[in-house]
């Protein structure tokens, strides 16, 4: 999972499997991500990816935008200050 947030980001469209998916709860396919299973729409959404710059651009925005509200060093470590205040 820290592969598909390192991606992300970095402006990086990522298509993943719904198993790998279930640990990131703020995905969403379609809008900041693409998850698919079947082998086959796997491989057309990684072509679509490749093929089409505004589906390309929207996810790619999208998953950075997400990664840089949930998971930047500062949201994550934002109650620590507190824990050493109260110390």
């Amino acid at each position: 999972q820290n592969k598909v947030l390192v991606a992300m980001g970095m402006g990086v469209p990522v298509v993943m499997s719904s198993l790998i998916s279930k640990a990131i709860p703020e995905l969403e396919s379609g809008t900041n991500c693409i998850i698919e299973d079947a082998d086959q729409a796997f491989a057309d959404a990684c072509l679509r990816m490749m093929d089409n710059e505004a589906d390309r651009n929207s996810i790619s925005r999208s998953g950075y935008d997400t990664v840089r509200k949930y998971y930047s060093w500062q949201e994550k470590l934002s109650g620590y200050d507190q824990l050493n205040a109260d110390s």
